[in-house]
């Protein structure tokens, strides 16, 4: 996937027990997944969906481009 792609992974390797807490926190936004659902996602849809939401957040949050 490239040398970027390399060096997140090489973060989320030493970084272990934030991503963890990161993921926790995503996976109690249980609210979120159930407005998905009515709005004609499936579950697995809204999870991941959810997960892509997060992700740019903290994307830009920390300024990781």
């Amino acid at each position: 996937m490239g040398q970027r792609y390399e060096l997140l992974l090489e973060h989320a390797k030493a970084n272990k027990k934030h991503y963890q807490n990161v993921i926790a926190s995503i996976d109690g936004d249980t609210d979120s997944v159930d407005e998905l659902i009515e709005a004609g996602y499936t579950e697995n849809e809204a999870r991941k969906i959810i997960y892509v939401l997060n992700g740019e957040l903290i994307s830009k949050l920390t300024n990781i481009n």
